[in-house]
């Protein structure tokens, strides 16, 4: 058999091991792992959403598992926020995190007041007086502080 045709049987490319072009650009594996953290994110923080329903405190007891999980897909968030800003900061994923983040800071906006009015007997009145924290800073002078200062 001449040379040319042993090539030939041991060394045809298979058709089906050929790749199709890709149709859009290649994703990176961060691209993937941003992507996750928002699919997290929203499946958590619209579970909590206060606006749709009548729901148990996320920071109550039985929930410290979930608020913990809330709490860290609020930070994988932040992060994949923070990436999509330096990569398209007006890509659509990026708007959806950003209404995300807002409903999230909304919903531990509610948790906190909820926390502080539930436990409103146990603060310090003079810590939760009617004056502001403006109206202490101007009563209290610099050199109030001086000798707390060591140089």
């Amino acid at each position: 058999m001449p040379r040319k045709g042993m090539r030939s049987i041991f060394f045809q490319p298979s058709t089906s091991s050929k790749l199709p072009p890709p149709s859009s650009p290649l994703r990176t594996f961060s691209d993937s792992l941003m992507e996750e953290n928002i699919e997290t994110a929203e499946s958590l923080i619209t579970k909590w959403d206060y606006s749709k329903k009548i729901i148990t405190p996320l920071f109550s007891g039985n929930t410290r598992l979930e608020a913990k999980q809330y709490l860290n897909a609020v930070k994988g968030l932040q992060s994949a926020m923070q990436y999509l800003v330096t990569r398209d900061s007006t890509s659509n994923a990026l708007i959806k995190a950003q209404f995300l983040m807002q409903l999230a800071m909304k919903t531990l906006q509610k948790e906190f007041y909820q926390i502080l009015s539930s436990n409103r007997e146990y603060l310090d009145p003079e810590t939760v007086s009617n004056r502001s924290s403006v109206d202490r800073r101007s009563s209290v002078s610099f050199s109030d502080y001086e000798s707390e200062i060591e140089i």
